[in-house]
């Protein structure tokens, strides 16, 4: 039975991740179309207006699927009633804020972006909150029961709605019925959440059929333990959506205050946040994958702690395994592909610093998973709200003098994420047994990464003499990549072994 249960949390695990690399690729390919359709100041806008979309699907959604996930995980209630009652607090949340938003478009234009023309952005994007506070649910009665290929699927449909609705803009984009500019890509947004709506409710029927009778509980009882559960992982996320609402109302005004012109403030932060870091997080496909599965997997061995820790070591050596190489590589290509993709210049020192951040975002984001499923909620908001108000904290004092404003904003959030993710480091140390095999299981693949960093530059230097710089370049990654692989197995074969 334990290796039924840790199979299905691989498995799950597997299918979530490759649902985000597929959905995460064609993201990319859908930032790509989408920045060469509006060019940088037309993606600066549609960046500006995402940030409050975002938190307000936060404060819809944002805590409910590891809240029911973990309902159903513990067995505390019928999934049939436990699903109408997340449906209900979802849409009673959801309906009044869609229609505040359009009601309220224009004051919020001009309090918060002082400029009006993103008032009708506000309101196309406005129905996309009640399709996200619906699905958020379902996903999680999928995830508690650790079925995981309907919303891998609708994760994947949402994605491929949308790209396929740029690429006909994109190819009508000369015809004069053609809607275009960032009126046109907003647009997209709740329409691929629709699509990804109607299939969750699509395989809900089936999921429901399965179920087995369970003692009744009132629906007001299972609205307050969702509530309860919910609200921790909801302020957490909406502290970052708030954090990014924040950024996209102040970054442009602090570069413009440290002298650059408004053109170019809007640009820089539309490469930033619409560039680079979508490409530099696409590594966290597997930690969200992970997470997501840990909350049940951990909650339902509730009473046995070695085998909690048996999940959160396996969780922490793949999280390693899997970042740690990618890590170097956005290292090393990282400026280059954006380059490629996004038609963007962006230094390399402004690039680095990000790499950093999203590889503690990796670990931070698996870490909060398994904290919330031995109960802990408040703890990562904790540690959330510490992160967060140190990083706005240096961006407002240091980000509007001259020449430093780009470095201090980049140099911001990667320290932001990576003191989160010490802080939950301390905290997981702190409440799973077996210390050494939790560092262990981190620690052992940053060791096999280091003779592989120390080779790197030495065969660039030997072979940027002999060969063109590509093919210097795939040596070098091959052959960094062949001793860290070494390493690995010679480390896995010296007698790690869970606790």
């Amino acid at each position: 039975m334990r290796l039924a249960k840790v199979e299905r949390l691989w498995r799950g695990t597997l299918t979530l991740t490759a649902a985000a690399l597929v959905s995460r690729g064609l993201g990319l390919v859908y930032r790509l179309l989408l920045a060469r359709y509006l060019g940088a100041e037309g993606l600066g806008f549609y960046q500006m207006v995402f940030p409050l979309y975002l938190t307000l699907v936060t404060i819809v959604a944002g805590g409910m699927p590891v809240a029911v996930s973990q309902l159903v995980a513990e067995g505390r209630a019928d999934v049939r009633r436990l699903g109408r009652a997340a449906l209900l607090l979802g849409g009673g949340v959801a309906t009044p804020l869609t229609v505040g938003l359009i009601l309220l478009a224009g004051p919020l234009s001009s309090i918060l972006y002082h400029n009006a023309r993103l008032a009708p952005m506000l309101v196309l994007i406005a129905p996309a909150v009640v399709a996200v506070g619906l699905s958020a649910p379902l996903r999680g009665l999928y995830f508690g029961r650790q079925r995981m290929r309907v919303p891998a699927a609708a994760q994947v449909v949402e994605q491929v709605t949308r790209l396929g609705l740029l690429v006909l803009l994109v190819l009508g984009a000369s015809a004069l019925w053609m809607p275009r500019g960032p009126l046109a890509a907003v647009l997209l947004i709740p329409l691929g959440e629709v699509a990804s709506l109607l299939l969750m409710l699509w395989g809900f029927r089936r999921l429901r059929s399965e179920d087995t009778e369970r003692p009744p509980v009132r629906m007001r009882t299972l609205a307050g333990q969702l509530v309860r559960l919910g609200t921790p992982v909801t302020l957490g996320r909406l502290l970052s959506s708030a954090m990014a609402l924040v950024e996209a109302a102040m970054i442009p005004r602090l570069l413009m205050a440290g002298g650059m012109t408004p053109l170019a403030a809007v640009s820089f932060f539309g490469q930033l946040a619409g560039m680079v870091m979508p490409l530099v997080f696409f590594p966290s496909a597997l930690s969200f994958a992970l997470a997501t599965n840990l909350v049940p997997a951990i909650a339902s061995d509730q009473g046995h702690p070695d085998l909690q820790a048996v999940q959160m070591r396996r969780a922490l050596s793949v999280t390693a395994l899997w970042c740690f190489p990618v890590t170097g590589l956005l290292w090393v290509l990282g400026p280059r592909v954006n380059n490629l993709l996004f038609a963007t210049h962006m230094d390399p020192g402004l690039f680095h610093p990000l790499v950093l951040g999203a590889l503690a975002m990796n670990f931070n984001i698996v870490l909060a998973g398994g904290l919330r499923g031995l109960g802990r909620m408040t703890t990562p908001l904790y540690h959330d709200v510490l992160a967060a108000g140190l990083e706005l904290a240096a961006i407002l004092w240091l980000g509007s003098r001259p020449g430093w404003g780009p470095h201090v904003m980049v140099w911001g959030i990667a320290g932001g994420l990576v003191l989160a993710a010490l802080l939950n480091a301390g905290a997981a140390l702190h409440r799973f047994v077996h210390r050494p095999a939790l560092l262990a299981g981190a620690a052992a693949p940053g060791l096999a990464a280091l003779p592989a960093v120390v080779l790197w530059p030495v065969l660039v230097r030997t072979l940027g003499g002999t060969l063109p710089e590509w093919q210097a370049t795939a040596v070098a990654l091959l052959a960094s990549g062949a001793l860290y692989w070494l390493a690995v197995r010679w480390l896995a074969g010296g007698g790690q072994r869970p606790p």
